[in-house]
């Protein structure tokens, strides 16, 4: 499930969206509603501007990114095993062969929604329990605000910069 999806601008005028969902025990950081968020930020040592996802996680937030002129595109698609703990993956794993009636419960019902960056491959996004329709509105917000708006607000901030 996703909620409480939202559409801001930092304070320089870079769009953050962010969202709720809800994970199972499939999803990186164990079950529960998780706080995530896209926004773009500077990478500390060059000053590209980098697409990020960000788990707001209790201890801090947990940001991964790339590139922000190579995003090329969001889908939906498997999840990624990495998501998770080592430990968590391994302790989930043994239940699985162990105890058979438990992959039902520990079974792969997320969905993932990810970043494509051509040759740099994929940047996992979302990692949720969620409906179809959710996805597909968080996909359209993302591509609308990362994507199809990205020319017009680099053209936007960089004038402003050089007033």
């Amino acid at each position: 499930m996703i909620r409480d999806l939202t559409l801001k601008e930092d304070e320089a005028g870079f769009p953050i969206v962010a969202w709720t969902e809800l994970r199972g025990f499939s999803g990186g950081g164990g079950p529960g509603a998780t706080a995530m968020e896209c926004r773009i930020g500077k990478e500390p040592l060059s000053g590209a501007l980098m697409f990020l996802s960000r788990r707001l996680a209790p201890e801090g937030a947990i940001d991964d990114g790339k590139l922000w002129h190579g995003l090329q595109g969001f889908s939906i698609g498997a999840p990624h095993a990495r998501s998770r703990a080592r430990l968590e993956q391994e302790l989930i794993e043994y239940l699985k062969r162990k105890f058979p009636s438990v992959r039902i419960v520990f079974g792969e019902t997320a969905v993932a929604l990810q970043a494509g960056f051509g040759r740099e491959g994929l940047l996992e996004v979302s990692h949720s329990e969620a409906a179809a329709a959710d996805l597909d509105h968080l996909l359209v917000l993302l591509t609308q605000s990362f994507i199809g708006g990205r020319e017009d607000l680099m053209n936007r901030l960089c004038k402003e910069a050089y007033r």
